[in-house]
Formats: C-alpha cells, sequence, structure tokens
C-alpha cells in the first residue's frame, strides 16, 4: 500500500506489516538471551566448583560478562521488538548499528571456525580417538552453519529491511517523534554506543587486577584503580559524543593512540601466555598453549588493525561535531 507523509509530498510503500513481523523475530532473539541468563550461572558455579587453578577475580569478572552480556542483549532485543511493533522511529537508527556489528562480529567468529579451530581442536583431541579427523570435521561444520545462519544471514536480513528508505518513510509518519535518536547522527550515535558498551566492559576488566600503561604491567589496587579511570573517560566519550561535543572526539582519538600503543609495547616486551596467567588461567592456559599461541601471536597486528579502523571511522564522523 503506497502512504503519503504528513506533508503530503512523498508517497511511499507502508512497511508496517514487515515491521511487525521483524519485532516478534527481535522479541524471540531477546527472550533467547535471557533464558541463557540461568544456564550462565549455573555453568559458571561448575567451573568454580571443578577448577581450584581459577582466580577469584577472574570468576567474578567472566561471571559478571556473562550475566551482562545476556541481559544487555535480551533486553536490548526485546526492547527493539516491541519498539518496531509499535513502529517507534528510534528503532532504525538503534538497530542498524547493532546490526552492523552483529555482521562483522559473525563475519570474524565464522572465519575463525573454518580456519583456526580445527588446528586448535586437533591440540585438543585425547589420543584414544580413534578418527579424529572425522570428528573435528562434524564439529566445524555444524558450528560453521550455525555461524552462518545466526551470526551473518540474520543480521544482514535485518540490516537489509531496516535500511530500505521506505521503512524509514514508514517509522517517521507513524511516529513524527522526535525521539531521542535525533539528538545525533546515525554514525555518530553507534560510535557513542560502542564506548558506552566499552565503558561497563572496563569497569568488569577491573575485578581481574591487572591492567597496562606504557609498556609496563601493573597488578592489584594501582591496576583495579586505573581500570575503574579508564572506563570513567570511556564513558565521557559516550556522553559527549552523544552530545556531539568535539572534546568527546578528541579525547577518543587520544585515548585509542596511547592505550593502543601501551598495548603493542606490552606485548613486545612480554609473553603473551604470562600476562593472560596474571589474570588468573594458568591452569587451563598450559593445557591449551599451543592452540593459543597460533592466536595470540598475531595479536600485534590485530590491535594495530583496529586501532586504525576506530581512528578511521573517528576521522568520517568528525564532520558532525561543533567546535568549542
Amino acid at each position: 500500500m503506497m502512504k503519503s507523509n504528513p506533508n503530503n509530498t512523498v508517497e511511499f510503500k507502508d512497511r508496517s506489516s514487515g515491521l511487525k513481523a521483524f519485532g516478534v523475530v527481535l522479541i524471540v532473539i531477546g527472550g533467547f538471551n535471557l533464558l541463557m541468563i540461568p544456564l550462565a550461572v549455573l555453568g559458571s558455579i561448575m567451573s568454580r566448583t571443578m577448577d581450584a587453578g581459577q582466580s577469584a577475580g577472574y570468576w567474578v569478572f567472566s561471571l559478571l560478562v556473562n550475566l551482562l552480556t545476556y541481559l544487555f542483549l535480551g533486553g536490548i532485543f526485546l526492547g527493539i521488538g516491541i519498539g518496531s511493533i509499535r513502529l517507534k522511529r528510534w528503532v532504525r537508527p538503534l538497530l542498524l548499528p547493532i546490526g552492523w556489528v552483529w555482521l562483522l562480529l559473525g563475519l570474524l567468529v565464522t572465519a575463525t571456525i573454518f580456519f583456526v579451530m580445527p588446528k586448535m581442536m586437533g591440540n585438543f583431541m585425547l589420543p584414544e580417538v580413534s578418527d579424529p579427523s572425522l570428528i573435528v570435521g562434524i564439529v566445524i561444520m555444524l558450528s560453521g552453519a550455525m555461524s552462518i545462519l545466526f551470526m551473518v544471514l540474520l543480521p544482514a536480513l535485518l540490516i537489509w529491511f531496516y535500511s530500505q528508505g521506505s521503512v524509514k518513510q514508514t517509522l517517521e509518519a507513524k511516529d513524527p517523534g522526535p525521539a531521542w535518536t535525533d539528538a545525533c547522527p546515525p554514525p555518530v550515535l553507534a560510535i557513542s554506543l560502542f564506548y558506552g558498551v566499552n565503558a561497563v566492559l572496563a569497569l568488569l576488566t577491573s575485578f581481574l587486577g591487572v591492567s597496562f600503561i606504557w609498556g609496563s604491567i601493573i597488578t592489584g589496587l594501582p591496576a583495579i584503580l586505573v581500570t575503574i579511570f579508564y572506563g570513567l573517560i570511556l564513558a565521557y566519550i559516550c556522553y559527549a559524543i552523544y552530545r556531539l561535543d568535539s572534546r568527546g572526539w578528541w579525547t577518543a582519538v587520544i585515548s585509542t593512540v596511547f592505550w593502543t600503543i601501551s598495548s603493542l609495547l606490552v606485548f613486545s616486551k612480554n609473553d603473551s601466555m604470562e600476562i593472560m596467567a596474571l589474570m588468573g588461567r594458568s591452569d587451563q592456559l598450559q593445557y591449551a598453549q599451543e592452540g593459543m599461541s597460533m592466536m595470540l601471536k598475531y595479536q600485534g597486528y590485530i590491535l594495530l588493525l583496529s586501532a586504525v579502523t576506530l581512528l578511521g571511522y573517528l576521522l568520517y564522523i568528525k564532520k558532525y561535531f561543533k567546535r568549542t
């Protein structure tokens, strides 16, 4: 059905039915994540009981990360799903950045499953397994299929639908607004949400009691205070960028350069396995050392690529910020 906007100047295809259908899908995804919370708690308790070498800080960190991850994902997808059914205009600018992150992460996970996981699983196979290649192949194919379906195709479908101009016009016609997402452009809103999530993760990481400063590893209370301070900086960046304050943009650039150099110096001066052992995983790292070393070997390249990508994105959105 063709509809006109409030000014009766442009006709568009009404996407209300599609928005409601996708809203149901998003609610199902949110409900699934919430149902994972008790399983995550049970699994964390069992791992703590069975693993005497696990540090208390790492156990608390992993438990809180699991709980907050499923709670956040469950809440965000439920909220967006309900908003999509109610045809709220804030749904589109909020879902699209989430969908892109979901898709990019899915591509990375899928590549890891097919190119890294086979070698790691080969290291973990017990000697008495008669045909390890068959078992590894089955696991890889099943894991890869699930990853492609739920981590690549599903977010790609969501991005395709919600990025359509007719969806934007439908939401603006059904909910004239303004909405809270109208306060800043979608590319800026996306990076603001990114820093908000990382602020929470940084505060949780303080439980590990390990931090880096310009090539030096610090532990204990000083490390906790440094990590909390960094989390507060990220929270400020999240708020300031949302407000289109150029001070937030400059803080993001400076902090990215500083912490990238600090991390690169740390990994160049210290053994990656020893760093992870400080976080409370020395017992299991010995068992998985060969497989982990294969991934940690490229840690510096991954850090550098991530930093360059983030700085490139920050330069792209610089045009949206007001001068102070």
